[in-house]
């Protein structure tokens, strides 16, 4: 330790202390540190500024509120796009179901509804869940669509059958992302025009999403556009088998069938179908039994039996005319005045006349 002596005092010193100038010495004198403190505080002050709560408050506010907008449109716009994808499925299904139903009527040679699907079961009542269109290619070809048979199949949707046996096809005309609500068809018949058939049906879009239901249903009549046309055997419906063609007071104009032959006349009866009437030439009528020609009548009016080219009036081959009720004979007409006479046999063979009216 160092000792600075003065004339008035003396007084002890670090070395530390030693080392300072006087006037440090002396306390007259700030440390370094001090004056740097001095120099910060006589220096050109910079603004510090931050956000106060209220503001922090606002911010968030807006923030939330902005978010909430965002959120809710990004929101509105999804349901819309949901409905708008839901409404374009059921339309393209529904439009595509009545141009294939439209489509097929139109091709149609008959209309047919009813409750189960019978080809021989037509049923005039409305609502029917059945519709069975009768077509032209009936033929048994592998690729004929007779009968068409459209119907609402439950969880498998709207579905077509076509043709029959072992040549049926099975399709469908609506997928699962629809579910048909209804499906049901009403026959009319407005003679004399074609018959119509008017189609209700709906589908809404198969979903659970409140936002995404959509249903839409269409009521539509569709009408044939040519006459029926059959290429297979018309079948009555039964038993029991009591249809007629036509009736008292709406009878058909005509009917006009193929020629026929003796083995297979035109005209025929059930169980007895060698027995009936054909045609064996232009203006020939052919009476058939048993398959074979019994009598002709040509197109000058002559008959003839057992002979298909009679020559006179009545003509006879191959057997006898016959007259065996008594009293009755062969009438014949005087070859130079207008008396007719009836020509009789006794018993002993003898020929008479006698005097009558002529017939």
């Amino acid at each position: 330790m160092l000792y600075n002596y003065s004339m008035n005092s003396k007084k002890a010193f670090t070395p530390l202390e030693a080392k300072r100038p006087a006037d440090c010495r002396k306390n007259k004198c700030r440390s370094i540190k001090a004056r740097a403190e001095s120099n910060a505080l006589n220096a050109p002050r910079k603004l510090l500024t931050g956000f106060t709560l209220i503001e922090f408050l606002i911010y968030i506010g807006i923030f939330a509120v902005s978010a909430g907008l965002i959120t809710g449109i990004l929101i509105t716009i999804l349901k819309i796009n949901q409905k708008e994808s839901a409404s374009v499925e059921v339309t393209s299904q529904l439009n595509f179901v009545i141009q294939t139903i439209n489509r097929l009527v139109k091709e149609s040679s008959a209309i047919i509804v009813n409750n189960n699907g019978n080809v021989h079961n037509d049923t005039p009542g409305p609502n029917q869940p059945y519709l069975v269109l009768r077509m032209k290619d009936s033929s048994g070809g592998v690729t004929d669509r007779d009968p068409i048979t459209i119907w609402n199949d439950g969880a498998n949707g709207i579905t077509i059958e076509e043709g029959m046996n072992f040549n049926t096809r099975i399709n469908r005309l609506t997928s699962n992302r629809v579910i048909v609500d209804q499906f049901n068809f009403t026959k009319n018949s407005q003679y004399p025009g074609h018959d119509t058939v008017s189609l209700n049906v709906q589908l809404s879009y198969n979903t659970q999403n409140p936002g995404s239901q959509f249903t839409k249903s269409i009521q539509s009549a569709i009408s044939r556009v040519s006459a029926a046309t059959f290429d297979s055997d018309l079948i009555p419906g039964g038993p029991p088998y009591n249809w007629n063609i036509g009736q008292t007071g709406s009878p058909w104009k005509k009917i006009i069938v193929d020629n026929g032959g003796s083995a297979s006349p035109s005209y025929t009866f059930d169980d007895n179908l060698g027995t009936g009437l054909f045609s064996p030439g232009t203006n020939v009528l052919g009476f058939v039994t048993n398959s074979n020609e019994r009598m002709t009548i040509n197109a000058n009016g002559n008959i003839g039996i057992g002979i298909d080219n009679p020559t006179a009036k009545l003509h006879i081959s191959g057997g006898d005319a016959a007259i065996t009720t008594q009293g009755n004979g062969l009438v014949l007409k005087a070859t130079d005045g207008a008396n007719c006479y009836r020509l009789r046999v006794d018993n002993t063979g003898a020929l008479s006349t006698t005097l009558i009216t002529c017939p």
